[in-house]
């Protein structure tokens, strides 16, 4: 079916002195096989010709790639615990239990930097080990008031 514009693209490419594209478009014209010959060839010469610009696109949508799925993985949804597991003993003698205290939070808040609360020297569980060393007998409602002004604190 394209027979005819091979053989018009064999012309041209003749006429303009291009002898491989007149062949490869003269093969083109070959039933079955001159499809494979022929653009192939062709498109071996495009792959020589702007392979690194196809390179540096194929990169590009690749990175474009690998930014939407960091933007969909900070997008999925976590638990925090917002009296840290690593205390549960501490809030145990206050008489709070830390499954009590779970909140769900992005993927990206919770763990991912730069504002994940779980990531940097500033993390969530550094003022908890702070409040402790000061208040090792803490009781329960100083643990919540506690808990308030951390919340404030990290937006959350």
């Amino acid at each position: 079916m394209g027979e005819p514009f091979d053989a018009l693209n064999a012309s041209i490419s003749a006429a303009r002195g291009d002898w491989t594209g007149a062949g490869l478009s003269a093969a083109s014209m070959i039933p079955v096989w001159g499809d494979a010959l022929g653009k192939g060839g062709k498109l071996g010469r495009y792959v020589a010709k702007y392979g690194d610009e196809a390179a540096a696109v194929l990169k590009g949508l690749d990175k474009a790639n690998d930014a939407r799925r960091a933007a969909e993985a900070a997008r999925v949804i976590e638990k925090h615990h917002l009296l840290p597991r690593e205390f549960a003993d501490r809030f145990a003698e206050a008489g709070l239990n830390v499954e009590d205290y779970v909140i769900e939070l992005e993927h990206g808040k919770h763990r991912l930097k730069p504002d994940g609360i779980h990531t940097g020297p500033e993390n969530w569980s550094k003022p908890w080990r702070e409040f402790f060393r000061k208040c090792p007998n803490a009781k329960k409602e100083d643990i919540l008031e506690f808990l308030q002004h951390l919340r404030a604190e990290f937006g959350i």
